[in-house]
């Protein structure tokens, strides 16, 4: 392979760099929510505050699945390790790859009061740690029990109290009392406790806001471990545990300073993206997940200080052209978007892959180092996803030539 010097300088044509600004990441599980009754329900009858007053300041997921075993146990495991746990859902059996938590705390040396797992179910306290022989036990999350199972009002309060301490940097918050009221069978129950769940979580990012240690460093992920059964499969909502869409698809939202605000990602997600998208936001490394960063939901790049927006996506040529080695690819966004930067050769080899993140609306500029390629004609592709409408890619490109 030919050695390729690839400089990424992206800098805002009258802006700044932006910076990373997480440093803080709560986890919010809806417990056993289907689909249909929250992102899925045409009129979010069920989520007023998720739909209406969350969702236009983060980014929602409406390809969000779960691939491995749609339980309780598992699914919150494979939330925080990035990897599949089949493991017993009676709180018997502890997730065989490390958190989210044993990492952090290993690659930061931080304290276990950094941690937390905020309970709504007893059995969910095997999430403060996994069983495997370089993390395990020493590396383990703090862990607050609900004074009484299955209440979700009980739960936020826990989640005041542990704040009010410690301010963990990393936790997950179960709100159980959804699921509970599924198994029940009685439907107005069910619908419900979505309901309670969609005030309390409003409720908690609105705590979050006003606290002085979270505030404008936070991200908040809400998503689901389960769904639950479709109505004409086995006995409906009141159970769950196959691979029917009702039980592996369900909502994902996440909010906070690094993700675009007002987005609809409908690109295929799944349960094991999580764990490595925090790792991204809290600069650690999850070396055992199989998941992906969800890049969508990380602003890469620049921050604009302009309000003069450019009207249309452009390529802007590049200079000097001809160069040697380098040069300044420059292209324009009228909104935030994902953007993916490559370069080839005439016979369609892609030789640089200069960008792959989301930028936000403006005009920028790519340094690429062409040393070590041969004198030649490349192409180079600038490829947008539309975030904010259709979801469908658009690509245009521009030649450029090396001249050495």
């Amino acid at each position: 392979m030919r050695l390729l010097y690839i400089v990424l300088i992206i800098v805002l044509f009258t802006g700044y760099l932006f910076a990373q600004q997480t440093a803080n990441v709560i986890i919010v599980v809806i417990d056993g929510a289907r689909y249909s009754e929250t992102f899925g329900d045409t009129v979010h009858k069920y989520i007023p505050k998720l739909w209406n007053d969350l969702r236009p300041q983060g980014t929602i997921y409406t390809s969000f699945y779960i691939e491995g075993y749609t339980a309780t146990n598992p699914g919150h495991s494979s939330i925080l390790t990035g990897k599949y746990q089949y493991i017993a859902n009676d709180g018997s059996e502890r997730p065989h790859t490390p958190t989210v938590f044993e990492y952090y705390r290993k690659e930061k040396n931080a304290p276990i009061e950094d941690c937390y797992v905020i309970l709504g179910k007893d059995k969910l306290d095997i999430l403060t740690h996994s069983d495997h022989p370089d993390y395990n036990c020493q590396y383990r999350a703090s862990i607050k029990y609900s004074t009484s199972e299955y209440d979700d009002k009980i739960t936020l309060d826990n989640f005041r109290n542990v704040i009010s301490s410690s301010h963990p940097r990393l936790a997950i918050i179960n709100f159980a009392q959804t699921d509970n009221a599924g198994h029940s069978g009685v439907w107005s129950d069910y619908v419900n406790s979505i309901r309670n769940a969609d005030s309390l979580i409003y409720e908690l990012w609105n705590i979050i806001q006003s606290d002085s240690v979270y505030q404008g460093k936070t991200t908040m992920i809400v998503t689901g471990d389960h769904g639950r059964h479709l109505d004409n499969v086995k006995d409906g909502f009141k159970s769950h545990g196959d691979n029917c869409d009702g039980c592996r698809h369900v909502s994902t939202m996440i909010i906070g300073p690094d993700t675009p605000r007002g987005y609809v990602d409908s690109n295929k997600t799944t349960q094991i993206d999580i764990a490595p998208t925090i790792g991204k936001l809290l600069k650690f490394v999850p070396i055992y997940s199989e998941g992906s960063v969800i890049n969508s939901a990380i602003i890469t790049g620049i921050k604009s200080e302009s309000y003069a927006q450019p009207p249309a996506i452009k390529l802007m040529g590049n200079f000097p052209n001809p160069f040697n080695p380098s040069t300044t690819l420059q292209f324009s966004l009228p909104c935030t978007d994902y953007v993916t930067l490559k370069i080839y050769n005439l016979i369609g080899e892609e030789v640089a892959n200069l960008f792959n993140g989301v930028l936000t609306p403006g005009t920028h500029n790519v340094e690429w180092d062409a040393t070590g390629l041969s004198s030649g004609v490349y192409v180079y592709t600038l490829t947008t996803n539309f975030l904010g409408g259709s979801g469908e890619k658009s690509t245009i490109l521009n030649k450029i030539v090396l001249n050495k």
